[in-house]
């Protein structure tokens, strides 16, 4: 019965302009079954190295990768902390663990479907509606969060640059072709929000011709206004921003302390600047990839960045599965055990 309501619940997020918007874009989903069939190919060539791999994971200390697990919890507290802080801008101060929990939902229907973050961001929206923290003040966190969490990745480019004095040939041109792909996304991410702006301003100096462009132009107003008001509220809430920002960054020592755990709960001993290059590189190449969802890319991705650090393929694969499972599959039963908490939460609301 719970999971027939829960399922529901899920339904309801998909529907009216979030369903029309996913299936708007299929690139979604071809793009997701490209990375699919690209990982498949990897496993392929890799498949001798990848069976080598399995001794490894026969005798890992579960009881270590449970800490790992327990720290995912952690992670999400962090989390939101972190949009607690944003929701002081706008004097309402929602419960920690309501508000990782509302995390952990969204980062479960992240993971289960594939439309880069969308899907999850709604979620968010609905519970924070639903529990009455404001419709509008929840879509304004949503918006900071994702804000934010771009300027949070900052340390990780940075410490990308410190890594190609590590690397050489191939490994260092992959590296510096990343960088290059985060430096076109952000070109392009700022010149495309110049060039909306520039346009709806045109448009508005020649008058407007047919209605489907007045109302376009009109939504583009509301929207500048909008976004005025919220840069004034950030003034006067800047440390409510730097508060957030903080916990963001925090979560980059977190997560290289469970990549560390996994890899000693299969007894291998990962050095610090070993899985501090790691987890960067793999956070910078997941991000430029544009992919609707980290299955596929980020497996690769570390398994294949720290054999460039001198650690076995073997020994990363085993590795890295053990990480996936504590930061991957996991939050799947998690995120519908918050739901089901937060469906009970607004029940009695």
């Amino acid at each position: 019965m719970w999971y027939n309501k829960m399922t529901m619940n899920i339904g309801s997020q998909w529907s009216g302009p979030l369903k029309r918007r996913f299936l708007a874009v299929p690139w979604a989903l071809v793009w997701s079954l490209g990375i699919l069939l690209l990982t498949a190919l990897f496993v392929w060539r890799v498949r001798g190295v990848a069976i080598q791999a399995l001794p490894y994971l026969r005798a890992a200390n579960y009881r270590i990768l449970a800490i790992a697990g327990i720290a995912e919890l952690g992670f999400y507290l962090l989390l939101g902390y972190a949009n607690q802080w944003l929701y002081r801008m706008y004097g309402r101060r929602p419960p920690v663990s309501r508000l990782g929990a509302m995390v952990s939902q969204a980062s479960m229907i992240n993971e289960v479907l594939p439309t880069s973050g969308l899907s999850g961001n709604a979620g968010f929206v609905y519970w924070g509606n639903r529990l009455g923290f404001g419709m509008r003040d929840s879509i304004a966190v949503s918006l900071w969060f994702m804000a934010l969490g771009y300027v949070a990745l900052t340390p990780l480019v940075a410490v990308c640059v410190a890594s190609l004095g590590a690397l050489h040939g191939a490994e260092a041109r992959a590296v510096q072709a990343g960088l290059a792909a985060a430096l076109g996304y952000a070109v392009l991410f700022g010149a495309a929000g110049v060039w909306s702006w520039r346009r709806s301003k045109s448009a508005g100096a020649v008058g407007v011709v047919s209605r489907g462009a007045g109302r376009a132009e009109t939504s583009l107003r509301r929207l500048r206004a909008e976004l005025a008001s919220e840069w004034r509220t950030a003034g006067r809430r800047f440390g409510h921003l730097a508060a957030c920002t903080a916990s963001l960054l925090a979560v980059y020592p977190m997560r290289i302390v469970m990549l560390h755990l996994c890899f000693a709960s299969v007894g291998v001993w990962l050095p610090w600047r070993t899985a501090v290059f790691a987890y960067s590189l793999t956070q910078l190449f997941a991000t430029v990839s544009l992919s609707p969802t980290t299955l596929g890319v980020v497996d690769v991705a570390y398994a294949t960045t720290l054999s460039w650090f001198g650690i076995a393929l073997p020994e990363a694969i085993a590795g890295t599965v053990l990480y996936r499972i504590a930061t991957f599959w996991w939050p799947i039963p998690l995120g519908l055990l918050s739901q089901w908490w937060l469906t009970f939460l607004a029940r009695r609301a």
